[in-house]
């Protein structure tokens, strides 16, 4: 079995990845749009022989983070599938009182096969991801050449306005099985699980039947969908109906896409037999004190705030990565990320946390144009150091993002930047354009959680921002 708080992180390295590869991807992709000049009478032309690359430039994209990948698949197999099986002896060990039956190379076989699972299903997804990428690129290129047939806009700004949808949509990569279109970390997270939860229960059941156990019990976790709220945390049988107890496939609809290890399931089951302790409950949030259904609806409703910030933050770079003005998408942002915050604290004591990972897209895309990478350099302020009190340095966790942001000193204030020739020096840029800004950030403390506090920073529009410090930490958190 793997714990639901497990499965919810398991295939992040990979993700992550994938997450680069696509930000590479939508670069290059810029970059062919923004450098082919704005001749209208060859852009369809042109833009039509330049999508048919867009696919083998992906893959290319791909194949140099093969080695990356493929590290990263071993590692999260390897950690899954030793947890899973660690878990469900222990669980056999405790309840037998005795060591529990192993079949020889059941636990090495099982991850050899999952990794080669999960490989071939990567490679299914890399091309979806490469067909996905030519569709993009096309869907962009033909409301921009529309735009400029109807005289609406010119062929410059039609251009700039394309690279920036490109970088809202996303490459989509579509389930073969269902056709739906999914962003790309979402449908590979999607995968990797599935097949975490498939090969896991596969050696699960084969230790089950080494120690004659028929009975499972399902794990259980918070704010749980109402339709798998009704089974988890029970006993079932596994195979054959056993008096007194319904099947998990009868009763969880295991098997099933909508149903016990299904997709977005973070169930799992362990072995189980009768007098052995109950390790799940299954009333956890009543439990703990809460209303499920409330719970359940105030994570949907966070899940949404979410998807609004990662939206938002999509069409910021996009517009940056275009030259075009995102003042109002930084706006947004800020007002979505107050909301969210608001909305913790209103609901504070509901076993909802904010979780960065979730707000975040990749920004570590390399674009062709310099003002593009100077606006850009300005919004990308994830993992960037900031000093602390004490001496030491940590990390700024941008996805919670800066607020009450106010310029102190230089352009934009009264007071004149005393520094700003050795800025100009140190860091580039025009000395009479650094400023001093200020503005309540979250910085990762010494536990590697979140935390807000006051921050300083010196800016410059080409350069950028340096020199992050943190004056003070922030009583309200």
């Amino acid at each position: 079995m793997l714990d639901p708080d497990y499965l919810q992180t398991a295939a992040d390295s990979v993700t992550s990845i994938y997450s680069a590869i696509e930000a590479e991807a939508i670069s290059k992709m810029s970059d062919m749009m923004l450098s082919g000049g704005t001749d209208t009478q060859w852009m369809q032309t042109r833009l039509l022989l330049l999508s048919q690359s867009c696919p083998q430039e992906v893959l290319a994209i791909i194949a140099q983070h093969r080695a990356e990948l493929s590290d990263a698949v071993v590692q999260t197999v390897e950690d899954a599938i030793t947890k899973s099986d660690l878990y469900d002896r222990s669980v056999m060990e405790a309840g037998l009182g005795v060591s529990a039956v192993i079949t020889p190379n059941a636990l090495p076989l099982a991850i050899s096969t999952t990794i080669s699972q999960v490989t071939q299903i990567l490679q299914r997804d890399n091309l979806s991801m490469a067909d996905g990428a030519r569709t993009a690129f096309l869907g962009a290129s033909t409301k921009a050449i529309t735009r400029v047939n109807a005289g609406v806009v010119t062929a410059d700004k039609a251009m700039r306005e394309a690279v920036a949808d490109l970088w809202q949509s996303g490459v989509k990569v579509v389930d073969y099985e269902s056709g739906v279109h999914n962003q790309v970390d979402v449908a590979v997270r999607r995968h990797i699980i599935t097949q975490l939860h498939q090969t896991g229960g596969a050696l699960t059941k084969q230790r089950m039947e080494d120690n004659g156990c028929n009975l499972v019990e399902v794990s259980s976790h918070l704010g749980a969908r109402p339709s798998h709220r009704d089974w988890q945390g029970r006993i079932y049988s596994l195979g054959a109906a056993v008096q007194g107890y319904r099947t998990i496939a009868d009763a969880c609809g295991y098997g099933r896409v909508d149903g016990l290890m299904g997709a977005n399931c973070r169930h799992s089951y362990s072995p189980w037999k009768e007098g052995w302790e109950r390790r799940y409950s299954p009333t956890p949030d009543e439990d703990a004190g809460y209303d499920p259904d409330e719970i359940y609806a105030l994570r949907q409703k966070q899940r949404g705030i979410e998807r609004q910030i990662r939206d938002t933050k999509r069409k910021r770079d996009g517009l940056d990565a275009a030259g075009l003005d995102s003042t109002a998408e930084r706006v947004r942002l800020r007002t979505q990320q107050a909301k969210m915050r608001e909305f913790l604290a209103s609901n504070e004591g509901k076993h909802l946390q904010r979780d960065p990972k979730r707000e975040s897209v990749q920004t570590t895309a390399k674009y062709g144009s310099s003002s593009a990478a100077a606006a850009t350099a300005k919004s990308v302020r994830i993992g960037r150091e900031v000093s602390v009190p004490g001496g030491g340095k940590s990390r700024l966790v941008e996805e919670m993002g800066i607020s009450d942001e106010e310029v102190f000193a230089g352009p934009g204030s009264s007071r004149e930047l005393r520094v700003k020739e050795f800025l100009a020096g140190n860091y580039g840029g025009d000395a009479d354009k650094w400023q001093h800004k200020k503005g309540h950030g979250y910085v990762y403390d010494e536990n590697g959680k979140p935390k807000r506090a006051m921050i300083h920073w010196f800016e410059e529009e080409a350069v950028g921002i340096v020199e992050l410090k943190v004056k003070g930490w922030s009583k309200k958190q």
